[in-house]
């Protein structure tokens, strides 16, 4: 079977900010394969980073290997600016604003991490940074492309929300559709959701949406995976961001856990950081 493709055209895209970005994110990724390697808990960004970007390249990489050339071929001779045209499976909208999360989490761990030297992203390679994976998201939602030169010169907008597009001029997302046979029960004051199926780049978004309500509005909240038959980086950085917001609001979680899910949480080493059931 065809997998459907969108076309995501980038428009007067600045070479020379995208070269330093590029730079930038070498030296970031310097820094943090050193912590990877002294670090085991891959719960942390680094290894988490890591992992979501060797799945999105592995299921993406292929479909940018034409722009990327002449975009190297555009740095080499010193252009200003180039047209670039990628033809990429629809899921990439939805990749693009995962790993725009977690690179914006990068920043702040910068921030935080004494111990780096890498600096926070500065500000005009963070609105290029912002521009470039918000193309992404919006064309594969229908919208036109909008050139960077538009981009930088458009005048501030309102608040996400107030008309129905974030600052980018991305739709301001809805919940992700959840799938059709899971379910949610409130027995005794906890929160029972049961995933059946795989957790990945299609489903883990719904994961997400759906346990942030729940450690909202639940003080305990018990995942069961016994029914996830495959689990993938994606789902499990997704997971993990789930777990840290729910401590942040207090929330007890626990989880019933299938071989899948258990074989791929003994290899990331978080298996013994979670709260099981019997």
């Amino acid at each position: 079977m065809t997998e459907e493709l969108v076309e995501v055209r980038l428009l007067s895209l600045p070479v020379a900010i995208h070269d330093e970005v590029d730079q930038h994110m070498q030296a970031l990724n310097r820094e943090f394969e050193l912590i990877r390697r002294r670090e085991q808990d891959t719960s942390i960004l680094p290894h988490r980073l890591q992992s979501l970007i060797d799945e999105l390249d592995g299921r993406f990489g292929g479909f940018g290997d034409e722009p990327s050339q002449a975009l190297a071929a555009a740095v080499e001779r010193g252009d200003k600016a180039i047209d670039l045209t990628y033809r990429l499976p629809e899921p990439v909208g939805e990749a693009a604003r995962l790993l725009g999360e977690l690179l914006d989490e990068a920043d702040a761990y910068c921030q935080a991490g004494e111990h780096l030297l890498t600096l926070v992203t500065p500000p005009e390679c963070l609105r290029y940074r912002h521009w470039f994976l918000r193309e992404f998201e919006r064309q594969a939602q229908g919208l036109e492309p909008t050139p960077w030169t538009a981009f930088v010169e458009a005048p501030p907008e309102p608040p996400a929300g107030c008309d129905g597009h974030d600052p980018a001029g991305v739709p301001v997302r809805a919940h992700a559709p959840v799938p059709e046979d899971w379910t949610v029960t409130h027995v005794d004051g906890t929160a029972r959701l049961a995933v059946v199926g795989p957790l990945d780049l299609v489903s883990a978004p719904a994961l997400r949406d759906v346990l942030i309500e729940l450690v909202a509005d639940t003080p305990r909240v018990a995942v069961d995976l016994s029914g996830c038959d495959f689990l993938d980086s994606v789902g499990l950085s997704v997971l993990l961001a789930a777990i840290a917001r729910a401590q942040e609001h207090g929330a007890m979680v626990s989880f019933r856990l299938s071989d899948a899910a258990d074989r791929v949480l003994a290899i990331s080493g978080v298996l013994e950081r979670l709260d099981l059931e019997a």
